[in-house]
């Protein structure tokens, strides 16, 4: 149920959405003055949510900023973990993992235990086929990559079972307290955009992670008449992106979550 509310919640937030609502609006309504407001709205608003510097500049304030690996001290921490979404189940064939955006977590996670940084890699997360809203196979589908990276066996933790944020944090407690982990010498690899939600789900669990952002959508800020004056259909993504997470904040907090 919570997977199809939010699934619904989702949808009703896109901007795409309320754009194509205003237009219907403008298009049906017989007052022309009326109709003229409306589409001069719409112009705005769309201009707005598709300029490039706009939509960069609030993910610049937004997402949290990466770390230099030469930040982290060696032998420091005990675990590295990893949240899933960086992979996709429904393709074929089933020789291989297919990666989606994300990867760089899987990757960040891989170079700082080959570097010493850190002990074990917990990989936690199912994957939700989109269609079918049934969960497969997550974790265990980059194992097989973290061992052709030569990281053992005992150095890698799994967590099958979650599927959210918050079921993230839950059960990589219980694989700390299996394995007699820190909760406080952990690093968390997830989405720049995601990582204060991640962080905040973790510590409701006990967990004070050290956060290592992954998967920017951000770039170094730029000054550019073009991209600061031309609407782009990727801007409008990046705020759907943003009103997403920020609406699972709301959702969270309701939920008892952080």
């Amino acid at each position: 149920m919570f997977f199809l509310f939010s699934k619904l919640l989702t949808f009703l937030i896109n901007p795409l959405f309320w754009l194509i609502i205003g237009l219907l609006w403008a298009l049906l309504t017989r007052n022309a003055r009326k109709q003229h407001r409306i589409l001069i709205s719409l112009i705005t608003a769309l201009w707005l949510l598709g300029n490039p510097w706009i939509a960069n500049e609030v993910l610049l304030k937004w997402e949290v900023p990466p770390t230099r690996f030469s930040d982290i001290p060696a032998g420091k921490y005990d675990a590295a973990i990893v949240l899933m979404g960086m992979t996709q189940d429904n393709k074929s064939p089933k020789d291989r993992v297919y990666f989606m955006r994300g990867a760089d977590r899987l990757l960040y996670a891989i170079r700082l235990y080959k570097e010493g940084k850190v002990k074990k890699i917990i990989i936690s997360g199912a994957y939700i086929d989109k269609l079918s809203t049934i969960a497969a196979k997550g974790a265990n589908n980059v194992v097989s990559i973290c061992k052709m990276a030569g990281i053992p066996d005992e150095a890698i933790l799994t967590d099958e079972a979650s599927l959210n944020t918050y079921e993230n944090a839950r059960y990589t407690a219980q694989l700390l307290q299996i394995h007699n982990i820190s909760f406080s010498k952990c690093i968390l690899i997830t989405s720049a955009f995601h990582m204060r939600r991640a962080l905040l789900c973790f510590q409701k669990q006990g967990i004070v992670a050290q956060p290592f952002t992954a998967d920017f959508y951000s770039e170094d800020r730029f000054f550019d008449t073009g991209r600061m004056l031309i609407p782009s259909a990727a801007a409008i993504d990046r705020w759907n992106i943003l009103l997403k997470e920020w609406t699972g904040i709301v959702v969270y907090w309701a939920m008892g979550y952080l």
